[in-house]
């Protein structure tokens, strides 16, 4: 028996973590979409390094600001582990060159 979409909703966020756990992406992606957590999937993929899968789920599914917002968060703390390749993507993905040219200085 399949349960409403309201009622279902808050175990999605769980079946996500599940497929995360187990590399099936897609899935989790999938999921969690469904449980309305955009940012949760947008931050799966960056922890996977998957850097384009994450911008085409939070320009698919977020606003310009809470993707810039999100995106420059995480720069942070990629700085702060030294990988400043994959910040600088980050800044230049959300039109923050100067945030890169700064974190070089």
């Amino acid at each position: 028996e399949t349960l409403p979409a309201a009622e279902a909703k808050p175990y999605y966020s769980r079946i996500a973590k599940h497929y995360e756990s187990t590399r099936s992406f897609d899935e989790a992606e999938r999921f969690y979409l469904r449980a309305g957590l955009p940012q949760d999937a947008v931050e799966m993929y960056s922890r996977a390094n998957k850097w384009e899968l994450a911008h085409r789920v939070a320009t698919e599914h977020m606003t310009q600001a809470e993707v810039a917002m999100l995106y420059i968060t995480q720069a942070h703390r990629l700085e702060a582990t030294n990988k400043f390749k994959d910040a600088e993507r980050l800044y230049v993905m959300v039109h923050e060159p100067d945030l890169a040219i700064n974190m070089y200085k």
